[in-house]
C-alpha cells in the first residue's frame, strides 16, 4: 500500500500510495521525518536516514496524494497514521516526497558455540540477513 520508486539505490526513492489500482505520488508538503520512519520499517528497510524535497514527480496522470500524513514515527504503518485532508482537496508542494532508508535494520552476531560473544556479524539488508565481507573490517566497525 506504500512504496518507494526511481531511487537510486534500494531503500530510496519518491513515495507513493496504493489508491485502488492505482499508484498515486506523495508531494513533498509538510512531509517529515516521523512519517519517513513508518514508511521505512512498512517496506522492510531500516531506518529513516533523510526526507529529500523538490524531487521531480515520476510520469503520471498529474494526481498527487490529497492529504497530509502526520505520524508520530512508531505507528505500524503508513494507513493508521492521522491525515490530514490539504486545503480544497490540494496539497502545496514543491515536489515529490523522496525517501532514504539506511536499507539495514538489525544486525547479529552469529555465534559459533564457544562464546556469545565472538562470530560471524551480519545485517538485515532489505528483510534478508546477509554476512558482511571482511576485506574493510576494522575494530572501529567491531565496537
Amino acid at each position: 500500500s506504500v512504496r518507494l520508486i526511481g531511487g537510486d539505490r534500494p531503500c530510496s526513492g519518491n513515495v507513493e500510495v496504493l489508491s485502488g489500482k492505482a499508484w498515486i505520488p506523495v508531494s513533498d508538503g509538510n512531509f517529515t521525518l516521523p512519517t519517513a520512519q513508518v514508511i521505512c520499517a512498512q517496506v522492510g528497510c531500516g531506518k529513516a536516514v533523510s526526507v529529500l524535497k523538490h524531487m521531480p514527480f515520476r510520469e503520471s496522470d498529474g494526481q498527487v496524494w490529497a492529504e497530509e500524513f502526520r505520524c508520530e514515527g512508531e505507528e505500524p504503518e503508513l494507513q493508521v497514521c492521522p491525515r490530514v485532508p490539504c486545503p480544497g482537496g490540494r496539497c502545496h508542494h514543491s515536489g515529490a516526497a523522496q525517501v532514504v532508508c539506511s536499507a539495514y535494520s538489525e544486525v547479529r552476531l552469529m555465534t559459533n558455540g564457544s562464546s556469545q560473544c565472538e562470530g560471524q556479524v551480519e545485517m538485515n539488508i532489505s528483510g534478508r540477513w546477509r554476512a558482511l565481507c571482511a576485506s574493510h573490517w576494522s575494530l572501529a566497525n567491531a565496537n
